[in-house]
Parts: C-alpha cells; sequence; structure tokens
C-alpha cells in the first residue's frame, strides 16, 4: 500500500511547502503551523529518514546532545537500524497528548508518514503523540 501511496501523483504534487511554516514556539524551540485548512485522513508528509545504528545513535548522543533530541527511535531491537535522522519537517512537529497527525513508520521505504487525524484549521500547529 505505502509504495501505491508514494507513487501517487497526488503526492508528487505535494504542496507541502506551501501548506504549512516551521516558527519559534516558546518553551519548545520550532514547531509547524498549519497555512491553510487540513481535512481529517489527508496525507501531510512522507518524511524520508537514514537509518543509524546502535553505535551511530550513541554517538551522535555524545558528540551532539542538541541533534540527537530530533532523532527518531526506529527498532530498538535492531543494532543496523536503531534511530532514524528524518528529514523534512518531520523533526519538528511538537508533542501533544492531544495530537492532531498520526505517525506511521514504513519500513519498506525508510519514511515517516504524518496523517492528520482531525480537522485541522488554519493556525494551528500540527503535533503528534511521542509516545506512539
Amino acid at each position: 500500500m505505502t509504495a501505491a501511496i508514494l507513487a501517487s501523483p497526488a503526492v508528487r504534487e505535494a504542496r507541502l511547502l506551501k501548506r504549512v511554516i516551521a516558527r519559534e514556539v516558546p518553551g519548545k524551540g520550532l514547531g509547524v503551523f498549519s497555512l491553510e485548512p487540513i481535512a481529517a485522513g489527508e496525507l501531510l508528509e512522507i518524511a524520508p529518514v537514514v537509518l543509524l545504528s546502535r553505535a551511530g545513535d550513541q554517538a551522535l548522543k555524545q558528540s551532539d546532545p542538541k541533534a540527537y533530541q530530533y532523532l527518531f527511535k526506529w527498532d530498538e531491537a535492531s543494532d543496523d537500524a536503531f534511530s532514524a535522522i528524518a528529514f523534512g519537517y518531520a523533526p519538528f512537529y511538537n508533542h501533544s497528548a492531544e495530537p492532531n497527525l498520526d505517525l506511521s513508520y514504513d519500513d519498506e521505504n525508510h519514511a515517516l508518514i504524518f496523517t492528520a487525524i482531525k480537522d485541522i484549521p488554519v493556525g494551528v500547529e500540527l503535533e503528534f503523540d511521542y509516545a506512539v
């Protein structure tokens, strides 16, 4: 199913850059906000990732703790694909216990998929639950 999503004209023609903006959020750092309404169920972003080994994860933690906070855990049982560096807006979606985005992992294509789980009006911060 994910390969079909990735190949769809809608994804290739995605207007992500015109739909959202990253800006400072007091006490949180950067956050991502909607510039136009986003409907529940709408695919917002497919963010490619580079997988890090367990050793790479730990090396980044030691060498650059600030960069380390933006990593996504990938497969904590794996030594080869322990965590991931995500591209796009993915690192800047903040946490909420009442999120408006769902995060799913695409192992085959090494990507994070963000989908709206409720209608999101203009100007609202886009957030997902970090515990997922």
